[in-house]
């Protein structure tokens, strides 16, 4: 059991260890610095971009002085006409904060076309971030996002960044196993050699191995190509041939039935002298209708195997062989299935 005096001592080491160690790598206090080096662009734009910026720092739980501010507290200071990342540095440790913040607007009269983001440290150290201004990230937006990149650098301490890009954007992006987000992706990244796998659906997953060094970023870029559909397979369609083969067969065996009858064609009872008492005689009726079925069914059994296929183009299967015939005898029609 601790004693009173040994339970004072760990708390005492406890919070020293506290105090001591690592500062979060968020910002507690910022100073916002004027935007002087846009002067082609109009005023209103500056002052728009700064706000931006203080709300957007104000948004993280920072104490943010604003420009106004900023100017206020350096009055008769030679760094008040301070508006770049070279002396952020030093106002930062003039006014007491953690960073200086330098916003740089690109472009002309009512138009920004990109912004910049620096955070300067007292200890003289920078981070800066980028942002395109278009229709889908107006200029409030745009200076989050490089606000929030420079904060990912600043924040990165005894790591590096990785940055992955891709085409088209939106892909998942996992790191050593873990997802990290979606492309466009920036993050801080332990340095070291690292398996980076970029996915999405319908295209090829890419799989790249990083080396990410300390305090520098690494860049990746990738176009993943769409999944090839592999065309179906073209089967030759073959034609039917048991159907064909019992109506061939059942025609063959009427007319084999007819040349049977014919074959017994002549007298029966032949009487001395040669003279024939009683002759074998053919009824034609039936002898030409075995005939006429017999060759049509023939018939019918090689059309039906030049021709018999299915809707989609391949043989009928032998369980759904049939033929239908139609014999029409005047108004009468016979349908048979095979």
């Amino acid at each position: 059991m601790l004693r009173p005096r040994s339970t004072v001592l760990v708390a005492l080491g406890f919070l020293l260890a506290l105090l001591s160690g690592p500062r979060s790598a968020r910002a507690d206090g910022a100073a916002v610095l004027p935007v002087h080096d846009s002067a082609r662009l109009d005023a209103r734009i500056r002052r728009d971009g700064a706000s931006a910026l203080v709300a957007a720092l104000a948004a993280e739980g920072v104490r943010v002085r604003s420009p106004a501010d900023t100017e206020a507290l350096l009055v008769g200071d030679p760094l008040a006409a301070c508006a770049a990342v070279d002396c952020a540095g030093d106002v930062a440790r003039r006014l007491g904060v953690d960073v200086a913040a330098v916003l740089s607007i690109f472009g002309e009269a009512m138009r920004a076309e990109s912004v910049t983001v620096a955070l300067a440290t007292a200890d003289g150290l920078s981070f800066g971030g980028e942002a395109d201004v278009d229709a889908e990230h107006p200029l409030e937006r745009a200076v989050a996002a490089a606000l929030a990149e420079a904060r990912i650098r600043l924040g990165a301490g005894t790591r590096g960044t990785l940055r992955v890009e891709t085409t088209p954007p939106g892909a998942t992006v996992h790191v050593d196993g873990e997802c990290r987000g979606e492309t466009p992706m920036f993050r801080a990244i332990e340095p070291g050699a690292h398996r980076v796998v970029v996915s999405q659906p319908g295209r090829v997953s890419e799989t790249r191995e990083v080396v990410v060094e300390l305090h520098e970023e690494t860049t990746l870029t990738l176009t993943l190509a769409p999944v090839a559909v592999a065309a179906p397979e073209e089967v030759a369609p073959q034609r039917p041939w048991i159907g064909p083969l019992v109506l061939g067969g059942a025609g063959v065996a009427l007319l084999a039935f007819d040349l049977a009858s014919l074959a017994t064609l002549g007298c029966s009872d032949e009487a001395p002298g040669g003279a024939c008492r009683r002759e074998i005689v053919v009824d034609p009726l039936p002898f030409g209708l075995y005939a006429g079925v017999g060759g049509g069914a023939l018939v019918g059994a090689l059309i039906w195997w030049l021709l018999g296929r299915n809707a989609a183009g391949e043989a009928e299967p032998s369980t759904s062989a049939r033929l239908r015939l139609d014999v029409g005898l005047g108004d009468v029609t016979l349908r048979g299935r095979f």
